[in-house]
């Protein structure tokens, strides 16, 4: 790309999983908007929610929005498939020359895009915000430090805290779009390709409205997923053991 492309005013696609998020939609769509009408307001925007099986007001806050605001785009779900799924469909109708995931809870500083996009314009193809610190209890930061352990033996690049909070390239979201497996591991399968990627550390803030509805049942699918999905390890677990049996059992 020329450097005259990479200055001009060009799409950028903001896909938002939604879950039970009733009360920080609004503020997350304001928080959003307010980049685009500063910092990047050379740039469209383009606003995608994922309404993934909400029971709370979060379909009507979301269509209330929509209302205001014809860049925002709305997809619903008959009931809760998962956040990697909402993701996956938010990618799909995202048309923007980059897409950027972020959750809708505001735990996520909305001004990095400002970095991530010039990091991009820079020739960046992948920009992960990653998480130095968190506000979980003990356990759940126990569980993640031994999940991304574990993980990062089958993916090195992956960063210690993890990430969800990415910008990607319209090539490099094209090729993960393209990828056909049943479960998905969104970090793994972004990395993987080795596009060009630049990395920005962030502290995680503190929920302020609602509760978190990532359980520990739901982490621990995640994690099974991404290890069968990404890693020698449980097959060479298994083959080790097997070993080991048939071998105490010639003695």
């Amino acid at each position: 790309m020329s450097d005259t492309e990479l200055s001009a005013g060009r799409k950028i696609s903001v896909v938002v999983a939604v879950y039970q998020n009733e009360g920080s939609l609004t503020e997350t769509h304001a928080q959003i908007s307010a980049l685009f009408d500063g910092p990047l307001v050379g740039d469209e925007m383009e606003l995608v929610f994922v309404n993934d099986g909400s029971t709370d007001g979060s379909l009507e806050e979301l269509h209330s929005i929509r209302n205001k605001d014809p860049r925002v785009k709305i997809v619903e779900f008959t009931r809760n498939f998962g956040q990697m799924a909402a993701m996956l469909a938010g990618f799909s109708e995202a048309s923007g020359e980059a897409i950027i995931n972020i959750s809708a809870d505001l735990q996520d500083p909305v001004e990095l895009m400002v970095d991530m996009v010039s990091q991009w314009r820079s020739g960046a193809e992948i920009v992960v915000c990653y998480r130095t610190n968190r506000s979980d209890s003990a356990p759940a930061k126990a569980f993640s430090w031994l999940a991304y352990s574990m993980l990062r033996l089958a993916v090195p690049q992956i960063p210690k805290g993890g990430f969800d909070y990415v910008l990607m390239d319209r090539i490099a979201m094209d090729q993960f779009n393209e990828m056909d497996t049943r479960h998905r591991f969104f970090q793994g399968d972004l990395l993987w390709p080795g596009f060009r990627t630049n990395f920005i550390p962030y502290e995680r803030k503190k929920r302020t409205v609602g509760k978190s509805q990532y359980n520990f049942s739901k982490k621990l699918k995640n994690f099974t997923d991404a290890m069968l999905d990404s890693s020698f390890l449980p097959i060479k677990t298994l083959s080790m053991l097997g070993f080991f049996t048939s071998f105490m059992g010639l003695l």
